[in-house]
């Protein structure tokens, strides 16, 4: 239960691929710091909160982590004001994920959130909710 939910987790920051211009955007490119905590409907425990670095450009504006195994797509963006929204949908050891979310720059700062539906899953169809803040920490290397 702790290692479908654990991926479902570090699976989710990977859809997380969005391409939209920075200058609509109070956002700046460099190495970012995000804090991501999630709970998951219907279980006594979350998984631990998780901190990961990437850097942001032009091209990914929303903080991203790998996971193995995991095909996602973004099935619509937008971009509008300080806020970038979005749509995905991602498939891992039989589950298939689908969810939304949002990001709200202030700078050097963002604070957003994910929603997601995993179905195909041991324990039937499951909804979790990441909350993300980040904060950017400098250059990228």
């Amino acid at each position: 239960m702790k290692k479908i939910a654990g991926r479902a987790a570090i699976g989710l920051c990977s859809l997380l691929l969005v391409n939209t211009g920075m200058a609509a955007l109070d956002v700046k490119a460099g190495l970012w710091e995000s804090h991501i905590e999630s709970e998951i409907e219907g279980l006594p425990l979350s998984p631990p909160p998780m901190t990961h670095r990437n850097c942001v450009t032009e091209e990914d504006l929303v903080p991203q982590m790998e996971s193995p195994g995991q095909e996602c797509k973004v099935l619509e963006h937008e971009a509008s004001g300080k806020t970038v929204h979005w749509r995905v949908q991602c498939q891992q050891d039989g589950m298939t994920m689908t969810g939304s979310g949002q990001i709200v720059y202030s700078g050097d700062r963002y604070e957003g959130s994910v929603v997601m539906t995993m179905d195909g899953g041991p324990m039937g169809p499951m909804k979790m909710t990441q909350t993300m803040t980040g904060r950017r920490i400098g250059d990228c290397p």
